[in-house]
């Protein structure tokens, strides 16, 4: 399963198109922002190897700095 239709299942937040559209089409429908929650997606930017970005769930906050979350097909070089 690709990290879209895998965190729109987990997260229920219904947006569609490649990973790195996320934030930009979250606005107005969504709440954005910068201090991780559980249940909330955690967008990457494309890069030159992710060219589609890659979004996962926040599963739980730890601390400050580190949280876990949940995602599928990371690291897939297609």
């Amino acid at each position: 399963v690709q990290c879209v239709p895998y965190a729109r299942e987990k997260s229920g937040i219904e947006i569609y198109g490649d990973a790195h559209t996320w934030w930009s089409r979250a606005e107005p429908r969504y709440v954005r922002g910068q201090i991780p929650r559980p249940g909330a997606v955690l967008v990457l930017k494309k890069t030159q190897k992710m060219q589609h970005g890659h979004v996962a769930v926040v599963r739980d906050v730890i601390n400050a700095r580190e949280i876990n979350v949940t995602h599928s097909n990371w690291g897939n070089s297609r």
